[in-house]
């Protein structure tokens, strides 16, 4: 017997997946929009008195101060809007205005938000540095444990949910007032693309290529889900229930993806499976795309824009669109780190870089229209 959806819900969900999984949209060309330029206003630990070690999270201040989530130094370093090193917010330990490891970092207005994953909590500053509070978090880790910022006045926290036997993500959405909702969205219908090896040791290693498809997905204003694949320029907010609140969409050239460079992204799978010739791994390669995806990163600015970073023919580009899924801007994109997601407040984009000798430097940047 075949079982049809009966319920609006269910085919909203239906509609969502096909929309986000249907095929590329690749082309030469963006469509004509605002060209933006980027001039650098400061570099903060490049030369200056501040070593940054390993940092995690970015995070503009209206004020132009810019803050720095460092979880090697325990630090979360500050420089004024020349980038002159100010005094750090807090300190590490476990009392007030203390944190274990400041693993993200998020605003509330004048609150100044930080994920502290070692003492499971959101401690609450005052753009002064003082304490202001606190607000409870689930004890979980891993690379998605975050602070999700959607737009000023709010942000959401990477957290699970049980579902029978299994745990669902979840995203707990804050405001001035504390957390305010839970959203739950629908597994992702994703194929899997890593691959899993058993060392010799007992422990379970996961691959993967930075180049392979992987599934886009961020919370949005409101209690809104982005949802997108990196090998389509079509990404989609949409609400829990299938109501889908815009799309936004572009186009991108296919890069074709040269040997060296594919080799480089499988390094480690490679040494490791040339070490470990005994250990049981789920396939014996990873995957080779045909060409570069569409997208590296998605991201929001504090007036809810959705920043769109995709893959072009010299390196990358920033897409710039509004809340309702138009086209605002484009500009040539800098190269970052690409695990630590950018700060965009006011006219200032914050990014992490390394510099020659590997160290950790933040470039910020003012933005303006390109002459």
């Amino acid at each position: 017997m075949q079982c049809f959806p009966t319920t609006r819900t269910e085919f909203a969900k239906i509609a969502i997946m096909l929309a986000v999984l249907s095929g590329p949209v690749f082309a030469d060309a963006q469509p004509k929009v605002a060209e933006w330029k980027l001039t650098q206003a400061f570099a903060f630990g490049d030369g200056s008195d501040v070593v940054l070690e390993r940092v995690r999270s970015l995070q503009l201040l209206r004020d132009g101060r810019l803050l720095v989530a460092d979880v090697g130094a325990k630090s979360i370093v500050v420089s004024d809007s020349l980038g002159r090193a100010q005094k750090p917010l807090g300190r590490a330990g476990a009392g007030p205005a203390e944190y274990g490891s400041p693993g993200s970092l998020a605003t509330i207005g004048d609150t100044i938000a930080v994920l502290d994953v070692v003492n499971t909590r959101i401690g609450l500053f005052n753009g002064k540095g003082e304490w202001q509070g606190q607000w409870p978090s689930q004890r979980i880790s891993g690379p998605e444990v975050r602070l999700f910022r959607t737009q000023a006045g709010e942000f959401y926290n990477y957290s699970t949910k049980p579902d029978g036997k299994v745990l669902r993500t979840a995203y707990v959405g804050y405001d001035k007032g504390g957390a305010r909702d839970t959203v739950v969205p629908e597994p992702f219908p994703t194929s899997v693309t890593f691959v899993r090896c058993n060392s010799p040791d007992g422990g379970i290693s996961f691959f993967d290529s930075k180049f392979g498809t992987k599934q886009l997905r961020i919370p949005g204003a409101g209690g809104t889900v982005l949802d997108g694949m990196s090998d389509k320029y079509q990404l989609q907010l949409h609400r829990v229930n299938g109501d889908v609140v815009a799309n936004y969409s572009g186009t991108a050239a296919r890069i074709p993806l040269g040997d060296k460079e594919w080799l480089e992204s499988i390094k480690d799978f490679t040494e490791f499976a040339r070490e470990n010739t005994t250990g049981a791994c789920t396939r014996s390669s990873v995957d080779r795309p045909p060409a570069k995806p569409a997208i590296r990163a998605v991201w929001w600015d504090d007036v809810g824009r959705l920043w769109v970073e995709r893959y072009a023919a010299k390196g990358f580009a920033f897409d710039v669109f509004s809340k309702a899924g138009t086209p605002i801007a484009t500009m040539p994109a800098p190269e970052r780190v690409e695990d630590v997601e950018p700060s965009v407040v006011g006219n200032r984009l914050a990014i992490l870089t390394l510099n020659a000798d590997g160290v950790p430097v933040v470039r910020v940047y003012r933005m303006a229209l390109a002459k």
